[in-house]
């Protein structure tokens, strides 16, 4: 009896051994006949990159504003031309130059509804007695301003033209003053009404007669006006 189930154990072991050989040579067959299996023992095969490495690649890629850095904030631009006219039309004098936001805790107040916003104005500055602009009639004073045309100013210095016009990204304030004395321009500056947030915005008056200043620069060098010469100012604000 023992020997019997000796042989038929013998038998089914042979069996395995040889099902298990027809396998392993099947398998190797298939690799070296396509080629879809590797042999990662051999000479020059590419090893399997790590299974994190395209997640890794992804959570370190930067994103869309990573060339912003956190403290480089919104910055306010103002480019300003100023032209000199003779009465005739003819250009006698051309400027360009930028400036930047000055007072910059009143546009919180503006943004937070702390104050209500009137309208804009434009403002050169003559230092004596270089004055430009006259007020009243015949006295010199070193303010020209350029407000809107809803001003209430009765004042011989304002001049009620400005023009404000909004596009995308941009404010423009264009409007235009005429010399009332030869002088010199040595400031400019945007100013922007403003009232208390009690005051509805269309009762806020214009900066020429209570605001803030917006933008302003010191030019270098002076302009340099005769009386009766027509002087145009556009400044376009900007922010990035």
């Amino acid at each position: 009896m023992k020997t019997k189930r000796s042989r038929a154990l013998l038998r089914a072991v042979g069996a395995t051994s040889a099902l298990s050989l027809a396998l392993v040579a099947g398998i190797a067959w298939m690799g070296s006949a396509d080629g879809a299996m590797a042999d990662p023992a051999r000479p020059g095969a590419d090893p399997a990159p790590p299974l994190d490495a395209a997640d890794h690649s992804a959570s370190t890629a930067p994103g869309p504003d990573a060339a912003r850095r956190p403290d480089e904030g919104i910055k306010v631009h103002g480019h300003w031309t100023i032209e000199v006219m003779d009465p005739d039309g003819s250009i006698v004098q051309r400027r360009e130059f930028e400036n930047s936001l000055s007072g910059s805790g009143r546009l919180e107040e503006v943004l937070g509804r702390l104050v209500a916003v009137g309208g804009w104005t434009i403002q050169l500055f003559a230092q004596s007695p270089n004055q430009v602009c006259e007020q009243p009639a015949g006295v010199p004073n070193p303010l020209c301003l350029i407000a809107e045309p809803t001003s209430t100013s009765t004042d011989n210095n304002v001049f009620k033209n400005l023009t404000p016009s909004v596009s995308t990204g941009s404010l423009t304030l264009a409007g235009s003053l005429i010399a009332q004395r030869d002088g010199t321009f040595s400031i400019v500056s945007t100013l922007l009404g403003s009232c208390p947030s009690s005051v509805p915005p269309d009762s806020c008056p214009g900066a020429e007669v209570s605001g803030w200043v917006f933008t302003s620069t010191i030019l270098s060098p002076f302009i340099t006006v005769s009386n009766g010469q027509l002087v145009e100012v556009s400044v376009v604000i900007t922010f990035s």
